[in-house]
């Protein structure tokens, strides 16, 4: 559960990377025809459609082989998901738990659609592409497919054990494959832009998710809610803003973001643990955590939004705030 704040301007890879074959090459064209339609709901709802089949052309373009590896390893994840699922609905009470299980299938395949759309992003640096989807990848996604099931069957918790040692389970897992993902992308040399962009919006989506679900499970208080959704959901917002009315901006890691992040999933696992060993003397460790990363959260917001009212004030300087930079 990385975290990363959008800090620099993002820049068109070298190399291969074309207007016929990078998908982000599109996203600037689309923001561009819905400022010309002054962002109404049905040009909104028609940029979105045509965005889906142009992302879904350019990666027609992509290399068989890279597809083929795609498929193989989605088809893998769909098996261990599969074996994931059956052993939840046979260990746990199967009416709380098919709901999330059938709506978890159905991401899982609007997920990997969305993947497909952006296979021309497993690229290096230089913009050449790689062999192979890659493990790294592979992770991420694994990641990316599990958030729906995790964050639906969190509230039952309290309620079902079954459903709890089975999502403690699978939180782990997700936990380890955020920090498995990086390190061997970067031991195998496999770092790619698919990597760069899915890594922070899995990381986003889960943290978020995690925080609306504890809360449902009556794990944590309404204001500690409020700040961690601010500020898992203010970077995202932000950064769209500024990407829209001024330019395009990079999602990377600050270190004030690792810890507050760091100290969350400590939190959050504490309180597993303690559900898990119902062992009352961890009361008083989770309720120290609970301060201490709602302090950090706190901060951290406070630096997020100085950071953007920097940004915004510069591109003012700069030119007017609604045309984008050249």
């Amino acid at each position: 559960m990385g975290e990363h704040e959008l800090t620099t301007p993002t820049e068109r890879p070298p190399g291969e990377a074309s207007q016929n074959s990078d998908p982000r090459v599109l996203l600037p064209q689309l923001v561009e025809e819905m400022r010309r339609g002054h962002f109404l709901p049905h040009i909104l709802l028609w940029t979105i459609v045509t965005g889906v089949i142009r992302s879904l052309q350019i990666a027609r373009r992509t290399p068989r082989n890279l597809v083929v590896s795609f498929t193989k390893y989605n088809v893998a994840l769909f098996f261990a998901l599969v074996v994931q699922d059956t052993l939840l609905l046979t260990f746990a009470d199967t009416r709380k738990a098919v709901v999330p299980v059938i709506l978890s299938a159905i991401w899982f395949v609007l997920a990997s659609i969305a993947a497909f759309s952006q296979l021309p992003l497993v690229r290096r640096k230089d913009g050449s592409w790689y062999d192979t989807f890659g493990i790294p990848n592979a992770l991420t996604l694994y990641r990316f497919h599990n958030i729906p099931l995790i964050l639906l069957i969190m509230p039952h918790f309290p309620d079902d054990r079954g459903l709890l040692l089975g999502g403690v389970v699978i939180f782990s897992l997700i936990a380890l494959s955020d920090t498995l993902d990086g390190n061997i992308a970067r031991l195998t040399g496999h770092v790619s832009e698919f990597g760069r962009i899915y890594d922070p919006i899995s990381d986003i989506a889960f943290n978020a998710g995690v925080g609306i679900a504890a809360y449902a499970a009556g794990y944590i208080p309404l204001w500690y809610l409020i700040l961690a959704e601010a500020r898992f959901s203010l970077p995202l917002l932000g950064g769209a803003w500024v990407f829209v009315y001024s330019r395009p901006w990079k999602i990377r890691p600050t270190i004030w973001g690792k810890t507050t992040v760091f100290v969350y999933a400590v939190f959050i696992a504490l309180l597993l643990l303690k559900e898990v060993a119902q062992d009352p003397t961890l009361n008083k460790l989770v309720e120290k955590t609970l301060v201490i990363s709602g302090i950090l959260f706190a901060f951290n917001l406070a630096l997020i939004v100085d950071r953007g009212l920097t940004l915004v004030l510069r591109n003012k300087k700069k030119g007017r705030p609604d045309e984008p930079n050249p």
